[in-house]
């Protein structure tokens, strides 16, 4: 069995605001998530946050520590500002072609916004869905994310 990556959700499932571990608002998107998401504690994505998760499936009780758990089953490989910001897939069962392509579909949506938003502020986009990660290489982005926490 795939070892169950502890995290915590950031974003409710239709939610347009995603939250800091304090509360802040992180980002505000425009449009809602279709499931929710979160971030796994003691880890740094390249993009200095922690690493991103989308649940797939429903959600389990929290532990004692307050953490959910789910066995993970894939990545998104996606690009924010230029650095790379992995979105974990979790859940007791892996997507079929229909949930990656869903899943899919909704970052490249949020990549599309976020292209636009950077032109109008007059920035240059560097935002782009880069495609699906099996769960081999999922593991090794959340092991590099680990290392760089530290």
């Amino acid at each position: 069995m795939s070892e169950r990556v502890p995290f915590r959700i950031t974003v409710a499932a239709g939610s347009f605001v995603k939250r800091r571990a304090d509360g802040s608002v992180d980002y505000r998107s425009p449009l809602p998530c279709p499931f929710p998401y979160g971030e796994v504690p003691d880890t740094r994505e390249a993009d200095g946050d922690p690493i991103d998760v989308v649940v797939w499936g429903a959600l389990p009780p929290p532990d004692a520590d307050g953490l959910l758990r789910l066995p993970l089953q894939g990545a998104v490989d996606f690009r924010d500002d230029g650095r790379s910001d992995t979105k974990l897939v979790l859940g007791e069962a892996a997507p079929g072609r229909a949930g990656r392509l869903a899943i899919l579909a909704f970052f490249a949506t949020l990549a599309a916004a976020k292209r636009t938003r950077h032109r109008l502020r007059r920035r240059a986009p560097d935002d782009a869905l880069l495609g699906w990660l099996d769960v081999d290489a999922a593991r090794e982005r959340l092991r590099a994310a680990r290392e760089r926490q530290g």
